[in-house]
């Protein structure tokens, strides 16, 4: 089989998704790289979502791209009946189909030349564990006989999608892990992977609204013991145990930092945002909401106390998200532009952005 030499984040975006021979894996690489600036269907083996249908990834190739980025989409999570019952519990082709008309050629997506991963090959990793992507825990029955038993598997997919593309690629010159809300946690809890399956590129993290916080105010130990116990989060990162002490997960930003010296990373919000907010609220008191202020306050803190290869990009208002959203992606805080921000991440020059405070120098410069 002739060896990948390009797995896309963009080409000219000509939304035709190709289906795939899914008779095995030649077929199945051969058939996104027949489709050059297409996105194009790739199931991958062994691959489910929670419900245990399978699932795969989307895959852009772009005819010689040398750096790749892998996204992992977003979409809520399954921890009770409420936030189950609105998280996608299967993804398929077709799903793919209308994710990739909707937003495929969108913010991080596009090919236009101002766009500091326009000329990357792109992998798209859907969301149907409920997991934040980090879940290993299959045949889960935690949840109760209500919501049935759960495929919470979402770091497994990920390292099959991995290992499919460091086996298949020629390496990248670099390679970005970023993705959006759940997939922000996703990235949080994948990095290590991506990492360790790429070792001769240079490595990028950029997690887009999925914010862990060191203030118990806004997340609350008990929040995070029960998410680590649900999806069973020690499997996912077995060489750092501390993390799932009390209090122990906000130390995974110095844990990379010092794990992995020769890579950059960067965390985005909103100030305010909303969804992380109501989400973050299941942990708390009933009838004690978490404040814009309290949220601002402590996004601030985590900015305070994270190692300085970590950048921040923080923005005013209630909104989700940046990097599927044009105006969000292209537009300001403090002057700067998200993709501008980006682009520093990427040099591995990481700066802090916020509406209130000055941003701060380069690392390079300091």
């Amino acid at each position: 089989m002739t060896r990948l030499r390009s797995l896309v984040v963009l080409a000219t975006l000509a939304l035709t998704v190709s289906a795939c021979d899914s008779s095995g894996e030649d077929g199945l690489l051969a058939g996104a790289e027949a489709n050059l600036g297409q996105w194009t269907w790739i199931d991958v083996a062994g691959s489910q979502c929670r419900d245990g249908s399978s699932t795969g990834i989307g895959v852009r190739l772009q005819d010689g791209a040398t750096d790749l980025a892998i996204y992992l989409e977003g979409g809520g999570a399954c921890f009770n009946g409420a936030t189950c019952a609105t998280n996608p519990k299967t993804f398929g082709e077709a799903e793919f189909n209308a994710r990739a008309a909707a937003v495929g050629n969108n913010g991080l997506f596009s090919t236009a030349a101002g766009n500091p991963v326009g000329d990357y090959n792109m992998v798209y990793v859907p969301y149907c564990t409920g997991d934040l992507h980090g879940g290993s825990f299959p045949n889960s029955s935690l949840l109760g006989e209500e919501i049935g038993v759960q495929q919470f598997v979402g770091h497994q997919n990920v390292q099959r999608a991995v290992a499919l593309l460091a086996d298949e690629l020629d390496t990248p010159g670099k390679v970005l892990l970023t993705g959006s809300s759940a997939g922000g946690f996703g990235t949080l809890l994948n990095f290590g992977e991506v990492a360790d399956a790429f070792t001769g590129s240079d490595l990028y993290l950029v997690d887009d609204s999925g914010p862990v916080f060191f203030q118990d105010n806004v997340f609350s130990p008990q929040l995070a013991s029960s998410v680590t116990a649900l999806y069973n989060l020690p499997a996912t990162l077995p060489t750092a145990p501390q993390l799932f002490q009390t209090d122990g997960l906000p130390g995974i930003y110095a844990y990379y930092a010092s794990t992995y010296p020769n890579a950059t990373f960067g965390l985005s919000s909103y100030l305010g945002d909303d969804v992380i907010q109501q989400f973050f609220g299941f942990g708390q008191a009933p009838g004690d909401p978490i404040t814009d202020d309290e949220y601002a306050a402590g996004l601030r803190d985590v900015r305070s106390q994270i190692p300085s290869d970590w950048g921040t990009y923080f923005a005013t208002g209630g909104e989700h998200t940046f990097l599927l959203v044009p105006n969000r992606y292209a537009g300001t805080s403090a002057g700067v532009a998200y993709d501008a921000w980006l682009a520093g991440i990427l040099d591995g020059s990481p700066t802090n952005v916020d509406p209130a405070v000055a941003v701060r120098a380069p690392l390079a410069a300091r």
